[in-house]
């Protein structure tokens, strides 16, 4: 509008990897994109936010007020590393990994994001039949009806790509601290955990391979090597029955 303004934005530990970044734009080792200024709708939470009503009885919303900075950062070399890390979705496990020279595999099982899937699954089964056209409900009761959906579907929302970035963190640090070069990716099997944002999370530990040095690699199921597939899902059966 003309004028400058001041950005306070939060710090901590939390935030060690943003922080990074921003002192690699200021120092000039990364390429500065653009800057934007939005708000996020927020379930509750102790940090500074604006709360509003819509017009016409609507529910009151909390925002956070966010800044997203894009930049393009140098990547990481490993010149040391070598073999590649074997990941495929097993049907005892959300993530089964096998590493060269290692006897048993890297799991993660995560049943706790099960247990949200499945509460949350029946939570919107139970509203749906309460919004049926038969129930005839006043229309500003089917908003604040609407507006509870919306404040539940996004809360569900934000802990699955929370988890999805720890997941891919954990996984591309293990291939990280087992200085392998390469992950080979296999997501065949989605029976696991259903209604999961498989896609965000493959795209996600590409991403942070990529930003760890290390290549990755997508497979097909029918690409995948037998040998792989049996040693994975026998290591996997094994760890389910202990």
């Amino acid at each position: 509008g003309g004028r400058r303004w001041t950005l306070r934005v939060r710090g901590g530990h939390e935030f060690r990897r943003q922080l990074a970044a921003f002192a690699q734009i200021v120092s000039g080792q990364a390429l500065k994109g653009e800057l934007a200024i939005y708000r996020t709708r927020s379930a509750g939470s102790h940090r500074r936010s604006m709360t509003e009503k819509a017009p016409g009885g609507g529910a009151k919303t909390t925002s956070r007020i966010m800044v997203k900075m894009v930049a393009y950062l140098p990547r990481t070399e490993r010149r040391d590393a070598e073999g590649a890390l074997s990941v495929r979705t097993g049907s005892n496990a959300l993530l089964v990994a096998t590493a060269p020279g290692r006897d048993d595999p890297w799991l993660l099982h995560a049943d706790h994001v099960r247990r949200w899937i499945r509460a949350h699954r029946r939570r919107l089964d139970r509203i749906s039949d309460d919004t049926k056209a038969e129930k005839r409900r006043p229309k500003l009761r089917r908003r604040h009806m609407q507006d509870h959906l919306d404040i539940i579907t996004t809360k569900q929302h934000r802990r699955l790509n929370a988890f999805c970035h720890q997941a891919a963190a954990m996984l591309t640090g293990f291939a990280a601290r087992s200085n392998l070069a390469e992950i080979i990716y296999d997501d065949e099997h989605k029976k696991y955990i259903e209604e999961f944002p498989w896609a965000e999370l493959r795209r996600l530990i590409a991403e942070k391979s990529d930003n760890l040095g290390i290549t990755f690699r997508h497979v097909a199921g029918e690409d995948a090597s037998d040998e792989v597939v049996n040693e994975t899902a026998d290591h996997a059966r094994g760890n389910n029955g202990e």
